[in-house]
């Protein structure tokens, strides 16, 4: 068995939905909730990200199918353990990124998968995610905010 897939430091569970994403300047923020409890909310945040797409159609989930299925139509054990975040190993995933956009990947250039219940979120960043707890959407937002809006210096 090749292992496409490695875990990361992240909270697992049965699944969670995707509350919302963010990016500006290559800086991604993610929200996303437990699966039993909407009100427990953990952000993932990039300090600076690559590539990022969000696909939100469930059948697209396809695409990674092979990662989380071993050869013998198991699904992998990590994903079985309750895991739905991902660093992916098998560069083959990435080939796409440089002939779609005509740059080299670097070798400390990682390509990360989030799934979420009925979508999924890529992310190839030199940066590995952190995942923070969070009180409330409003005090998600609110830290976007502070961290979006800015004045010039006068």
């Amino acid at each position: 068995m090749v292992n496409k897939i490695k875990s990361i430091n992240a909270p697992k569970g049965k699944g969670f939905f995707l509350e919302c994403a963010f990016i500006d300047e290559g800086k991604i923020s993610i929200l996303f909730s437990n699966n039993e409890d909407r009100n427990d909310l953990t952000e993932i945040a990039i300090d600076w990200a690559i590539h990022f797409q969000r696909t939100d159609d469930s059948y697209k989930i396809n695409t990674f199918s092979e990662m989380i299925s071993l050869s013998d139509g198991n699904v992998n054990p990590l994903f079985d353990q309750g895991e739905r975040f991902f660093e992916v190993i098998d560069k083959k995933y990435t080939k796409w990124v440089v002939e779609d956009h005509y740059f080299p990947l670097e070798d400390y250039e990682k390509l990360y998968v989030f799934f979420f219940i009925e979508s999924y979120v890529e992310v190839i960043s030199p940066e590995p995610p952190v995942f923070t707890k969070i009180n409330s959407k409003h005090e998600y937002y609110a830290n976007l905010k502070e961290r979006v809006c800015w004045t010039p210096d006068e």
